[in-house]
């Protein structure tokens, strides 16, 4: 069971960095540290940004 578990975190992890990576080739923006921190501010999330 232990071993399932274990597979599983590895299946997500690998899940969400090919994710990341995905967003990254794609998305001209990801490249600008100013955008990632805008896109995670409490401002935006609140929607005062």
């Amino acid at each position: 069971m232990a071993g399932l578990i274990l597979d599983f975190r590895f299946w997500i992890l690998d899940f969400f960095v090919d994710f990341l990576g995905f967003i990254r080739v794609y998305t001209p923006k990801s490249s600008d540290p100013i955008w990632w921190t805008n896109q995670y501010s409490p401002a935006r999330v609140t929607g005062d940004g």
